[in-house]
């Protein structure tokens, strides 16, 4: 009787308790997405009765940080406590597509059963025909009476072997377009049904007041990085910049129409106050090619992220590359408000768009490529805060390629290169009559001479920087002489040979590179520059 009571007072206890917990909706009011998480402002009307009560801010996302939960009410509500759990029963709305699947799951389920129940009966007959094989007893049968046996014996077993291979057949397929029927049943349960988080704030008011709630809080599986587009219109005219951002939200809760803000700063930083370390300053040994980092440095990343996996819940649909950003955190606004789902998608994000201005100039190395190509080098870019990140280059209307931006050494001068322009043309050939291959006692001697010629059809004068080579030698016994550079500038170390030219409109002309190698004539030297590629092998 006693146990009976106490649970009768239990009972009423939570009812009274269920009846003071009212459930509030709340809004996304904006995000500041950061390069790794982001902060959620959300917002809410709520209407306080006096005296001490408990309101729950529901459907939130499961990937909400507890310790980042920070929450004011207007008009004298004070706040005495927050409790943060996980719902993994509420569920927004069962999705036409989900319940669809699980109806074929159910027809499929049934299926599968009656063909099992098939198949048991068909093996218990069979087990019954190989324990009745023995026929006659002692006295024998005879043989019209034994073939008559033999001939039923194995025309069922037959018959029960074709059936069960069948209806196995048919089960391995229904099994099969169950397990994809699943797989799809998760895909879609973490998009329209995922768990949700809860917010349980316990309020006191002394007069019934309608408060406006803001909730902010951090949450994880989400992010952003920089993307560029760079745009030349033409020679003469600036480098348009355009800013942009790939953003993906996998937080459980879909961003409709909100206010969203772009920032490197540290989504879990910490309040206590900031604290200078020792800065020492290196030569900075790590080198680009292409835009893209060494393989000494790509090593050390992959090491690097590959700690910050094994400490951190990342994405597995979003692979994470690690850069560098300044100290001094950026933020950029977003101006237009933006709708990105909870589908683990990237979306881009238009930030803003900048004209550069740039020196336009040609390059070429006929050695490499007899083309010429347009080099445009911009400046006025390093004070907008840029993100290291992909750029893609376009001349006019034309896709030129990738670039990329690199902030951690960035000069004042960023050298784009558009492309080739046929207007401009390089040629390199070999003069035979200034080449040739002599022998002196033990020495040899072979002497190279290359005519370059490059002409402006181009409508307006050009400068065009125009790099060939000598070779460098490295044993003793190598002797090499430049004998003609036409007045190029020669760099000893790497035997790089530059002409900086102007061409007016129409004009050509032309350069001579001649060289001679001397080496032991019982030696042989591979003069020739060559490179690895791979074709078919018949």
């Amino acid at each position: 009787m006693k146990t009976l009571l106490s649970f009768s007072i239990l009972f009423s206890a939570s009812i009274v308790f269920a009846e003071d917990l009212k459930t509030v909706t709340s809004k996304i009011d904006s995000v500041t997405v950061y390069l790794d998480g982001a902060g959620i402002v959300r917002s809410a009307q709520v209407k306080i009765t006096p005296g001490q009560k408990q309101y729950v801010f529901s459907d939130l996302s499961p990937k909400l940080n507890p310790e980042s939960i920070n929450i004011t009410a207007s008009g004298g509500v004070t706040i005495m406590s927050i409790v943060n759990k996980t719902n993994f029963l509420a569920q927004d709305f069962q999705n036409p597509v989900i319940q669809q699947l699980k109806d074929s799951l159910a027809l499929l389920s049934d299926q599968k059963g009656l063909l099992q129940t098939e198949k048991n009966v068909f093996t218990e007959e069979k087990d019954l025909l190989n324990q009745n094989k023995p026929i006659g007893g002692t006295a024998g049968v005879s043989i019209a009476e034994l073939q008559k046996a033999a001939d039923f014996y194995r025309a069922r077993v037959m018959q029960i072997n074709m059936e069960l291979y069948r209806m196995g057949k048919e089960e391995n397929k229904i099994s099969e377009t169950m397990t994809r029927i699943n797989l799809q049943l998760k895909e879609l349960n973490a998009k329209f049904n995922p768990p949700k988080s809860e917010i349980t704030v316990t309020v006191k008011s002394s007069a019934a007041v309608t408060s406006s709630f803001v909730i902010r809080y951090v949450v994880t599986n989400t992010g952003w990085a920089p993307f560029y587009d760079l745009v030349a219109n033409g020679v003469s005219q600036p480098i348009i910049l355009r800013y942009r951002a790939n953003a993906y939200n996998n937080t459980g809760e879909d961003w409709n129409d909100v206010k969203i803000k772009l920032s490197t700063a540290d989504a879990m930083r910490s309040a206590s106050k900031p604290q200078l370390k020792k800065w020492s300053l290196n030569y900075d040994n790590r080198t680009i090619s292409e835009g893209l980092l060494n393989t000494q440095l790509n090593i050390q990343r992959s090491l690097d992220l590959n700690l910050y996996n094994n400490r951190t819940e990342v994405n597995k649909d979003i692979p994470y590359q690690q850069i560098e950003v300044s100290e001094l955190n950026s933020e950029f606004d977003v101006k237009e408000p933006y709708t990105i789902p909870a589908d683990a998608k990237p979306y881009l994000l238009e930030i803003k768009e900048h004209e550069l201005p740039a020196d336009f100039q040609y390059y070429s190395a006929p050695k490499i490529e007899r083309g010429a190509f347009l080099i445009a080098k911009v400046t006025g870019w390093e004070d907008l805060d840029l993100v290291e990140g992909t750029a893609n280059v376009y001349f006019g209307n034309t896709y030129i390629g990738r670039s990329y931006i690199y902030t951690r050494s960035m000069e004042d001068t960023l050298d784009l290169s558009l492309g080739t322009d046929n207007k401009i043309l390089v040629t390199r050939k070999k003069l035979k009559e200034f080449s040739s291959k002599n022998f002196f006692g033990t020495t040899r001697k072979e002497t190279y001479t290359y005519e370059i010629q490059v002409k402006n059809n181009r409508d307006e004068p050009v400068q065009i920087d125009l790099e060939d080579q000598v070779p460098i030698t490295e044993e003793s016994e190598i002797k090499v002489e430049a004998l003609e550079i036409s007045k190029a500038e020669l760099d000893d170390i790497s035997g790089i040979l530059r002409w900086h030219i102007n061409l007016a409109s129409g004009q050509s002309e032309k350069v001579v590179v001649s060289f001679s190698v001397k080496y032991p004539k019982n030696r042989r030297i591979h003069i020739y520059q060559s490179k690895v590629m791979y074709c078919p092998r018949f």
